[in-house]
């Protein structure tokens, strides 16, 4: 709910709408670096 938020009409419990708010991101730099890892892991 708190990365990519919700609305009181499509989740009846919530008191109100929640906004976005992302908090798990990652930059070309980060991802550039996961597939690097990977790709050393597994060859």
């Amino acid at each position: 709910m708190q990365q990519f938020g919700g609305s009181k009409s499509e989740f009846s419990h919530l008191w109100g709408d929640i906004p976005v708010r992302p908090f798990l991101g990652l930059s070309v730099d980060d991802k550039d670096e996961i597939i690097q890892t990977i790709f050393n892991t597994y060859n």
